[in-house]
């Protein structure tokens, strides 16, 4: 078994996987066309006969509170 880290953004730089798998990095971009984009790179990075999996650890409770503009306070430091 081989393992590929790498950009889900950029899966064309890799060849067809028997089998991938994405692990709470979905959902994240700034829009739908760049989420949807890295729907199209997985569905060439696995072969037509391969199995993908995505999990999302509270995946319901993270999209029904997710706010991608969203700002923080602690301690005297921001986070934005």
């Amino acid at each position: 078994m081989n393992f590929v880290l790498g950009d889900m953004r950029r899966l064309h730089e890799i060849a067809p996987c028997d089998y991938g798998l994405l692990v709470d990095s979905f959902g994240f971009f700034e829009s739908d066309e760049e989420n949807e984009k890295v729907i199209r790179q997985l569905r060439r990075a696995v072969v037509s006969a391969g199995r993908l999996v995505i999990a999302v650890v509270n995946g319901t409770k993270i999209s029904s509170t997710f706010n991608p503009r969203e700002s923080e306070q602690r301690e005297g430091a921001g986070c934005q």
